[in-house]
C-alpha cells in the first residue's frame, strides 16, 4: 500500500486511503509538512 500512495502523490494517495475502511497514513513529503488521512487524528503537543 506504501508504494502505491507514493507513487499516486500526496493527493491522491490520501485519496485513496480515505475510502478504505479501518487504514490510515502519515505522508511527510520533501517540504517536511506533515499529511495525514481523515481516519488519523495527531496531537501536535504529546510527548
Amino acid at each position: 500500500m506504501a508504494t502505491s500512495v507514493f507513487v499516486l502523490g500526496v493527493e491522491a494517495g490520501l485519496d485513496l486511503i480515505n475510502q478504505l475502511k479501518g487504514v490510515s497514513c502519515m505522508i511527510v513529503d520533501d517540504q517536511k509538512k506533515v499529511h495525514t488521512s481523515n481516519q488519523l487524528k495527531l496531537d501536535p503537543y504529546a510527548h
